[in-house]
């Protein structure tokens, strides 16, 4: 992506792309935002939920009908507003990644339904709607950074770890969505 963006500004602008958490965590490359260590970020609202309480909304459990509906929320008023509401906190929202939908595994045994997770360490995001929701399905929480969540599996921290999947959209700069490298 840098590499167009400076084919295409004649050089006048770079982006230069650290992945695999190489600059922190989600939470890390938030606060190193803030501060102007950093541009731009692109990371899951999640870490947001406890800064801009706006940011939980996407984040809440059923409450779109389908990935359709998701867009067309996210991409209108509503969506502007969340985004909006981060700039009280020195940040600029700038679109919506859609990762997909959220699903769990686990090594330990299989989880088919709610009760499945009663008593499971599962990883969450860091947040603390999170921590709630998975408190109210009975399992015990451990908020962590997605590149822990390997050596907490094999370690025992964790029972179990979730994911989401799917592709990164902005319809709001481009009627077409990017190509992904992931």
């Amino acid at each position: 992506m840098g590499k167009l963006i400076a084919e295409r500004t004649g050089g006048k602008y770079n982006i230069k792309v650290f992945g695999q958490s190489t600059l922190g965590s989600e939470k890390d490359t938030i606060e190193q935002t803030k501060i102007g260590a950093l541009d731009m970020v692109r990371v899951n609202v999640a870490p947001f939920n406890n800064i801009v309480p706006a940011t939980i909304v996407p984040s809440l459990p059923f409450l779109f009908k389908s990935t359709d509906h998701m867009r067309r929320v996210l991409d209108g008023p509503i969506g502007d507003e969340i985004l909006a509401a981060m700039e009280a906190q020195g940040f600029i929202g700038l679109c919506f990644y859609d990762s997909g939908s959220r699903s769990f595994y686990s090594a330990r045994k299989a989880i088919r339904s709610v009760a499945d997770t009663k008593g499971m360490k599962i990883r969450v995001q860091q947040s603390d709607m999170w921590v709630a929701m998975m408190q109210a399905m009975g399992a015990n929480a451990t908020p962590m950074p997605y590149a822990e969540v390997y050596t907490a599996l094999k370690t025992g921290v964790v029972d179990c770890g979730g994911r989401t999947t799917g592709r990164p959209t902005n319809p709001r700069a481009t009627t077409k969505p990017p190509r992904s490298s992931a």
